[in-house]
């Protein structure tokens, strides 16, 4: 398929439109966020500030999965200071990206309808909108465009581009790998002027992340792997059944299910352009499968584009059907665009609900950050178990509980360990001057006799009208705030 089909017009339609949406969805979720996020922001801000690559100040650690994004948001950061708002907007770029390729790779595959169907249910997807901050949302806008600019022929920049998904998250290697893969069938011979392309673009990462921090590999790898382990832990498989059931638990998303095993079948069998874009699916469940890592929601965000395009294409069937069956008729357009808009219903309400209730741990750990930041000495340091937005507004250097800053707590972890026990271990290790526990978190630890001759509360954090369990400070027996 050589790329030069679309008409300008349609061209600039889809082009506004998905600018329209990109514009709306910055406003509506400007101030969502999450605690992951926020470890890439401190990043980010640190090279703002000159502090180098780094979470702690002086400590070469890589605990962010995603340094291509930590270096444009610092870039960025540099004209606008809000970097969590700049993760906003950056999302909903990459929603935009990922929308404006489908449809423009939809239409030289003759399949227009399918294309703004599966962009529609692309921005406006729920799992998806709460990965909003993150670099998920752009890393799938930045790996469709890939996708698109390979089924255009033009391998060395799909190559070119898939290192870019790659520096945004690592596993962005398994789009490159089907891609070389299927130009190896194809051509059979080796890539090599696409792979050359692909090595050229991560080699300035490779050798800096190997220099400074001796991998250019995050260390939250090895802690995502050691919390799979822990039997409190769920693992990714069974988080993944456990999104599919709750998905479920809407009546319309239902209609997913007849039209991927539609679409399926027609992507197999005759619609093979999509082809590549669900055997990356599939390469990337079964990757993390693999791996063994613990689940958090936005490790399923990247699955999401293979079944929107698996049921985008399972509803042109249908709309197709339809046309078959009453040639000439308008209720083609009446059928699909009827189900369609029961797909994007509850995508909608969902959105509602997303930008109205947000994350009550984002208040709660922005207002403690910003008091230990403001009361506590700058050369005091901070031991929590989410080190996000509370590391993010403290400033000051984190000792984290769950193995992703200090990776040697993540050594520590067996089948039977709890967060309990990598908290104690780590308090024992590394003597922060303070702790930020939730009420009620480690109570064994915490009411033990050895914790009460070691630290004593300082204070509460407690927002009038927040029901979100209140923060404790803790200080070195013989310490204060100042």
């Amino acid at each position: 398929m050589s790329c030069h089909r679309l008409a300008p017009r349609a061209t600039y339609a889809l082009g506004i439109g998905v600018l329209l949406v990109v514009v709306l969805l910055s406003v509506v979720l400007a101030d969502y966020g999450y605690d992951d996020p926020y470890i890439t922001y401190r990043y980010a801000r640190n090279l703002v500030l000159g502090n180098g690559f780094v979470y702690n100040v002086g400590e070469p650690v890589l605990s962010t999965t995603t340094p291509g994004y930590a270096l444009l948001l610092a870039a960025l950061g540099w004209v606008h200071g809000n970097i969590p708002l700049l993760g906003n907007v950056l999302s909903a770029v990459g929603l935009g990206l990922g929308a404006w390729a489908l449809g423009l790779w939809a239409s030289e595959a003759r399949q227009p309808f399918a294309g703004w169907a599966a962009g529609l249910l692309l921005l406006t997807f729920p799992l998806l909108l709460s990965t909003f901050g993150s670099e998920m949302a752009l890393y799938i806008g930045v790996l469709l465009c890939g996708f698109y600019l390979y089924a255009c022929r033009h391998p060395g920049y799909a190559m070119a581009v898939m290192g870019a998904a790659t520096l945004l998250r690592p596993d962005g290697v398994l789009a490159a790998g089907v891609i070389s893969m299927h130009l190896i069938v194809t051509q059979r011979r080796m890539p090599w002027k696409p792979l050359a392309v692909y090595a050229m673009v991560l080699l300035p990462w490779a050798a800096y992340g190997t220099w400074f921090f001796g991998s250019p590999l995050p260390v939250t790898l090895v802690a995502k792997q050691a919390q799979g382990r822990m039997e409190i832990s769920d693992s990714f498989a069974w988080g993944a059944w456990t999104l599919f059931r709750n998905y479920l638990r809407e009546p319309f998303y239902w209609l997913l299910l007849p039209l991927n095993a539609i679409g399926f079948w027609q992507i197999v069998t005759r619609k093979r352009e999509w082809l590549l874009l669900l055997l990356w699916s599939v390469c990337y469940l079964a990757g993390y499968v693999v791996l063994g890592v613990s689940r958090y929601f936005w490790y399923y965000a990247p699955l999401v584009p293979g079944v929107l395009v698996s049921a985008a294409v399972g509803l042109d069937w249908v709309r197709a059907a339809v046309s078959r069956w009453r040639t000439g008729s308008p209720w083609q357009w009446v059928v699909a665009l009827s189900i369609l808009a029961s797909l994007l219903w509850p995508n909608l309400e969902r959105l509602q609900s997303i930008a109205t209730h947000p994350d009550r741990r984002l208040s709660a750990y922005r207002y403690a950050g910003q008091w230990i930041d403001a009361n506590l000495p700058a050369d005091a340091s901070l031991g929590t178990l989410e080190v996000g937005i509370i590391g993010y507004y403290a400033s000051r250097r984190i000792i984290g509980f769950a193995g992703l800053l200090q990776p040697e707590a993540a050594r520590h972890v067996s089948a039977q360990t709890t967060y309990e026990d990598i908290a104690a271990w780590a308090v024992g290790a590394y003597e922060p001057d303070y702790l930020l526990l939730g009420e009620g978190w480690f109570p064994n630890w915490t009411q033990s006799p050895e914790f009460s001759s070691r630290y004593a509360q300082v204070r509460s954090f407690e927002q009038e009208g927040d029901a979100f369990t209140p923060l404790l400070l803790y200080g070195r027996s013989g310490g204060s705030e100042r």
